[in-house]
């Protein structure tokens, strides 16, 4: 096929070139020429402005498929329709912000679009960009014979020029204590270039038509499973301050300027990270596995100069660094990673439970498992509270399974919310592992709070199922429950 491709040598550009020409395509980028081309030879350039109708190079011009990096005036894009003999199948790059709000739930392609309120207007800067992708689509509609419209999220992944994802992987990577956002269950979601990319070149081989979201799934991800899997690849501790809306604002942090990718999950952002994407996956949409793009973010980012490697979004060290100052001797820090004092964590489980039996489970647990993360929480240096995870067997084979056993608060510090930080800091950090179900044998009127229900619990064969409503279950991915089997629990549960 012979593709044109409009821009293409920024973020996502190149992505979509390289997919194309490993498909076997022949490729055309048309672009102002202002950014650095690193393309290869092999591919066309022609070099124009459709803003400023600059189209000669387009003139006349027919390909079998057209992918639109970069429209965002309606007359620009009509220019490109009245330029070109025939542009083929149109895959058209648009944005979720073309919608009218971020406010519900769950919406998919069906949901009202944002209207600009003076249609001539080009200014996207003055918070009509939604606006102008909204009417950029429906000069594609109008205009193609056939046409697929993808509608992004946040784009992720090696060459990012925005730095809001890379915020979070190279700042984890760097160790010392972040400042989180209100909750580790806060959800997130993105698109890694490379995913679009694929997903781009398959729409113009298949010519799919329609309009498709390209998000990662509803819920898949949130903010304490994205620190758990940059902390596991980057292999640092990570200590985190979490603060609620309340003690963000008084200290002047500011959701998506300062915590980039992140808006409340309330209010009018309470639908900016719940976006569906089940029509783009029917489609054949696929999604790189989240260690995945933190690895190849991280190891492009490292490749930077010195330079490049200021990021450009997110609070600054100094900021951050007088927060957690301010706040480290009257607030819970939770942290992940090697446990730097056993003998710390010891006298902590043995003081919790009023005898050492579940600090030698801790112990045993450590030797004899192969699969095990540990949650501390401190609070001016002291530690106070401390969890266990654990992987189990399972059958049949595939599913991923963990155990939560022991959980421990300094008795000072109960009832203080110290024991919902370490499980809910603990439970995104084995979504980050891959985890389908969580199992717990514990008290029944405490565990419900994090999800943990008796009924999923009878539904897990195990050797605790006779142990009535104390034996519970969280299902992280839908039905997974009712595919178990039968889950065996490590040797050091048995000697316990």
């Amino acid at each position: 096929m012979r593709v044109l491709v409009i821009g293409g040598t920024q973020f996502i550009g190149p992505h979509v070139v390289t997919a194309l020409l490993r498909a076997g395509h022949e490729v055309t980028v048309f672009n102002r020429g202002v950014t650095p081309d690193t393309l290869p030879a092999e591919v066309e350039r022609l070099r124009g402005d459709r803003v400023a109708n600059d189209l000669a190079a387009l003139n006349g011009r027919s390909f079998d498929a057209t992918i639109d990096m970069c429209g965002f005036f309606g007359r620009a894009m009509h220019a490109v329709f009245d330029a070109l003999a025939s542009p083929g199948h149109y895959c058209y790059v648009s944005s979720v912000s073309a919608y009218a709000s971020f406010g519900p739930t769950g919406q998919d392609e069906s949901a009202p679009l944002a209207v600009l309120d003076d249609p001539e207007t080009e200014d996207a800067a003055s918070g009509a960009y939604g606006g102008l992708k909204a009417l950029c689509e429906e000069v594609v509609r109008e205009r193609a014979a056939s046409c697929s419209i993808l509608r992004l999220g946040i784009v992720v992944g090696p060459g990012d020029t925005s730095d809001r994802f890379t915020f979070w992987a190279a700042r984890v990577a760097a160790g010392g204590t972040i400042i989180a956002p209100v909750d580790p269950r806060e959800p997130l979601q993105w698109i890694d270039a490379r995913d679009v990319a694929d997903f781009a070149c398959r729409c113009v081989e298949h010519r799919t038509t329609g309009t498709l979201n390209l998000v990662t799934p509803p819920r898949a991800h949130t903010i304490g499973s994205l620190i758990a899997v940059c902390q596991r690849v980057a292999n640092v501790r990570s200590d985190q301050l979490w603060l609620d809306e309340a003690s963000l604002e008084e200290l002047g942090v500011k959701p998506w300027i300062d915590l980039p990718c992140w808006l409340p999950s309330d209010g009018d952002s309470a639908g900016f990270a719940t976006f569906d994407c089940s029509r783009a996956v029917a489609k054949g949409l696929q999604f790189r596995s989240v260690e995945t793009t933190v690895r190849d973010l991280l190891d492009w980012w490292s490749a930077q100069p010195s330079e490049r490697r200021q990021l450009r979004a997110g609070i600054g060290r100094a900021d951050e660094s007088a927060i957690v100052t301010s706040c480290s001797k009257s607030r819970p820090i939770a942290s992940l990673g090697a446990v730097a004092d056993r003998g710390a964590v010891a006298a902590l489980v043995t003081r919790a439970f009023g005898q050492p039996d579940e600090s030698r489970l801790v112990d045993a647990l450590r030797a004899d498992v192969v699969d095990t993360f540990e949650v501390l929480v401190s609070i001016d240096d002291a530690l106070v509270g401390h969890v266990m995870f654990s992987r189990l067997d399972v059958s049949p084979d595939g599913l991923v399974v963990w155990a939560l056993a022991p959980m421990a608060v300094d008795p000072d510090r109960q009832r203080t919310g110290i024991g919902e930080l370490l499980g809910r800091v603990g439970i995104e950090a084995c979504r980050a592992r891959g985890a389908d179900v969580i199992c717990v044998l514990g008290h029944p009127e405490y565990y419900p709070r994090f999800g943990f229900s008796a009924d999923l619990g009878a539904r897990v064969p195990s050797a605790y199922s006779g142990a009535g409503a104390a034996w519970m279950a969280l299902e992280l991915t839908p039905g997974a429950v009712d595919r178990v089997e039968d889950v065996r629990f490590p040797r050091p549960f048995d000697d316990g």
